[in-house]
């Protein structure tokens, strides 16, 4: 592992403000989503969570076993820590930032499966679209210090990120609500974009202008899913699951979180109570936890519904699967 200062000439004030550079593998959002292909670096899947905001608190993942170079003690505070990643066709550039983070020295550990070595409050952190993702980075080493000089502080200023903190929900926006129909195709269209914060924002001024309809809470809940906030999105479905023309869909999406979550049990009994939504999908997340639970009779059973509404190479691959586990069991 190499380490290295990369020295520049401007100072901010009469101090050299420090970061640290951290190399990670290219992800539009880093909710959980697949590694770009191509991408070599080891432990790739453990970074998958860096931009998660869990209770407040997010969790980064660095490609190193040993900090000692740099975290002499248990721990120390760096004013940034920079993620940066390298763009399939655009070479290295900073995905976001920690401001006022905790680094650890050694590996720790939130989750059995979730190692991190940074720690920061969401206030503090700054996901990039990848449009946004415009600073180049001229070193390739997978952890470095720097100084930061002006140019690279301004870029830091930047304010369009694109992950989730607990003062969004009670943001809401500035834009014009002329009616109820229109407030929920601006939601539609910013859901589309896959621009949540701009989605919660329009559903709060929302809920602030017509109330907490029922419509609005599904929207909501649809957008904390999407941050990965799974317990705020089952508050608010089980809100609205006894509402008739919602309870499927909510169904639906509870049936998700629990399997998200890996209590499939829960996540079995949800989806068995829709009966006219996304019905391919509902058998194949069944066919799923099934087989989560060991049952690969009913998960072949689910599978096969799910193949005769819709041939779909992910059920085909599924069902395949799930063959060869059958006939394994009868050997």
């Amino acid at each position: 592992m190499i380490f290295f200062k990369f020295h520049v000439t401007i100072l901010d004030g009469d101090e050299m403000m420090k970061a640290l550079l951290c190399k990670i593998a290219w992800m539009e959002r880093y909710h959980g989503e697949d590694i770009e292909k191509g991408c070599q670096l080891e432990n790739s899947d453990h970074e998958k969570s860096n931009f998660i905001n869990f209770e407040g608190t997010y969790y980064g993942y660095l490609h190193t076993q040993d900090l000692t170079p740099l975290i002499k003690e248990h721990h120390t505070k760096y004013p940034y820590v920079i993620f940066y990643a390298t763009h399939p066709q655009k070479g290295n550039k900073i995905v976001g930032w920690y401001k006022e983070a905790l680094v650890f020295r050694d590996e720790q550990l939130f989750d059995p499966e979730c190692p991190y070595f940074v720690r920061a409050r969401d206030e503090n952190v700054v996901l990039l679209a990848s449009d946004d993702r415009r600073f180049s980075i001229r070193v390739d080493d997978w952890v470095s210090e720097i100084e930061i000089d002006r140019s690279l502080q301004t870029y830091l200023r930047h304010s369009r990120r694109i992950n989730y903190r607990h003062s969004d929900l009670q943001i809401s926006s500035t834009m014009n609500l002329p009616s109820l129909h229109a407030t929920c195709e601006f939601i539609e269209k910013a859901m589309m974009e896959e621009n949540g914060l701009m989605a919660l924002q329009l559903v709060n001024k929302g809920m602030m202008t017509y109330g907490k309809l029922a419509s609005l809470i599904y929207y909501k809940a649809w957008i904390l899913y999407s941050f990965n906030q799974f317990r705020r999105a089952s508050i608010l479905l089980y809100q609205i699951k006894d509402v008739p023309e919602l309870h499927e869909f909510a169904c639906y999406m509870l049936g998700n979180i629990y399997f998200q979550i890996c209590d499939y049990e829960m996540s079995i009994s949800c989806f068995k109570e829709v009966k006219h939504v996304n019905q391919d999908e509902c058998y194949y997340m069944l066919a799923q936890a099934y087989a989560m639970e060991s049952d690969v009779g009913m998960a072949l059973n689910m599978i096969k519904k799910a193949l005769s509404i819709q041939q779909l190479d992910v059920y085909e691959t599924l069902y395949q699967e799930l063959l060869a586990w059958s006939q394994d069991t009868r050997r």
